[in-house]
């Protein structure tokens, strides 16, 4: 069955005022007043198009899950160009029609914690952006209020596998030079690393991917102190690196969890088996992000200076 990988990235909803100075701090936000103005003002789906970019972009779905304590939303941009076509094996593909009133619908699945604020977020290629995403809830908002809303990344730093390495639970290890020939290795420390790059060179290789890993074995991890240098080799030597992923595991009955070491912002990586000519049910893969999102909900607090108690 093929297998997709499925990001989430994490987000703090802030704002400001309009009179706000350009240097001052954003305010921290209570997306929940945004919600209340929905429902009071927005009771319709219909009401909730708006223009985007010569498109629409609506909020489809808005419901809490009173259980878990947290909000889900569905955005969807509705797409009325480039519109695939339906093929067949033995005939030539033909155009899809679409009648007056329907699109091609670009979903973003997000799930928002109302105890700190935070939004995780999940979106397609055809998709809103997050500027998008910043666009519509303002559009929005500003009928009624004077503030912005914005979406701030939450930024992981260079000390999120520390933990990790602690725990000897790397299982996996990516590294994908853009330039083999022109990377200066001399200043890193893993002497593994420098001995493939300088290999590579031999071959006057441009480009390198490096896949680490154990494969299926479920009491093996890569050796703790290579790999602890040469994540550290990668915060230090960016230039040269084009992606760099981990993949950790704390319990073998666990699947395997992906970071993206060169990410601007803290983001999970989740696998997801999915069918043939089937698309991932919303809530399906709200219940996974959830399940993700409480993982990672330690980490995030200690990033954003919130102490889990």
């Amino acid at each position: 069955m093929p297998v997709k990988k499925v990001k989430i990235e994490y987000y703090k909803i802030v704002a400001r005022e309009n009179n706000d100075l350009p240097n001052s701090p954003d305010r921290e936000f209570d997306f929940c007043y945004w919600i209340k103005h929905i429902n009071d003002n927005y009771t319709t789906q219909k009401s909730r198009v708006v223009p985007y970019y010569g498109e629409k972009a609506v909020l489809e779905k808005l419901q809490y899950c009173s259980e878990s304590k947290y909000w889900v939303f569905k955005f969807a941009r509705l797409r009325e160009d480039n519109i695939p076509k339906k093929a067949w094996e033995d005939k030539e593909a033909e155009d899809i029609e679409l009648e007056d009133g329907e699109y091609i619908g670009e979903e973003v699945l997000a799930i928002y914690d109302e105890g700190i604020h935070i939004l995780a977020i999940q979106r397609n290629f055809h998709s809103l952006g997050i500027s998008g995403i910043e666009q519509y809830i303002n559009t929005l908002w500003h009928n009624k209020n004077q503030t912005n809303i914005y979406l701030r990344p939450i930024n992981p730093g260079n000390n999120i596998t520390d933990s990790l390495l602690k725990k000897g639970i790397v299982r996996k290890l990516r590294v994908k030079f853009a330039d083999v020939q022109n990377s200066n290795i001399d200043d890193f420390e893993s002497s593994a690393i420098k001995d493939i790059v300088n290999g590579a060179k031999k071959y006057n290789s441009i480009g390198m991917d490096i896949m680490l890993t154990v494969g299926r074995s479920k009491d093996k991890n890569l050796n703790n102190e290579e790999a602890g240098q040469t994540i550290q080799d990668i915060y230090n030597n960016q230039e040269y690196i084009s992606k760099a992923e981990v993949g950790i595991k704390e319990r073998d009955d666990e699947p395997m969890e992906y970071m993206d070491l060169l990410a601007d912002k803290l983001t999970d990586i989740i696998l997801i088996d999915v069918k043939k000519r089937q698309s991932i049910a919303s809530e399906y893969l709200q219940n996974l992000m959830w399940g993700q999102y409480q993982k990672s909900k330690g980490k995030i607090l200690n990033l954003i200076g919130i102490w889990n108690e």
